[in-house]
């Protein structure tokens, strides 16, 4: 769940945006690379209809944080990104997963959370869409009250994991 800082008294939040609030100190850590995602039953329904991820809306099941009309990237240089029609919101990544493989829409997902769906062909990427690469941050208020375990936890996250990548731009076209 997407948490205040500073209300909660939290010490660290990992926050995988391309747009870190500017409220927060932030460190890149890694790339986390999603792909707009669906069931092949879901995919196949909306190909019959004549949808295409670049024409129309999307039924997504959708992160509560996002805000009401806001695009989903696509990937693809040729499609820009996807207007989602909000089926499901949730906060619960693992329960928009398990939406998207009852069929329910289409959603952003992390690979390492849909590898393997993708590779037993429980779902398919969305027509015209590609990975596209997110950072992940390490994010505090303050650099004068971050303690040394906070430091190292960050540290150790950063040597452990790929660095981070050049910016993603996932603003719609």
């Amino acid at each position: 769940e997407k948490v205040d800082l500073a209300e909660g008294a939290f010490d660290l939040a990992l926050r995988v945006t391309n747009e870190p609030a500017p409220s927060l100190i932030v460190r890149p850590i890694c790339a986390v690379p999603f792909r707009l995602v669906a069931s092949p039953g879901f995919v196949a329904a909306r190909e019959r209809d004549g949808g295409r991820a670049s024409s129309r809306a999307v039924a997504a099941i959708v992160p509560s944080y996002l805000p009401a009309g806001a695009a989903m990237p696509t990937g693809s240089a040729a499609s820009g990104s996807v207007r989602p029609e909000a089926v499901v919101r949730t906060d619960n990544t693992h329960l928009m997963h398990q939406c998207v493989l009852a069929g329910m829409g289409a959603a952003f997902l992390p690979l390492w959370l849909v590898d393997e769906d993708l590779a037993a062909g429980r779902l398919v990427p969305v027509p015209g869409t590609e990975p596209v690469a997110i950072t992940l941050h390490g994010a505090y208020t303050s650099r004068m009250y971050l303690t040394p375990k906070v430091r190292s936890f960050i540290d150790f996250l950063a040597a452990s994991l790929d660095p981070p990548p050049a910016p993603v731009s996932t603003r719609a076209s």
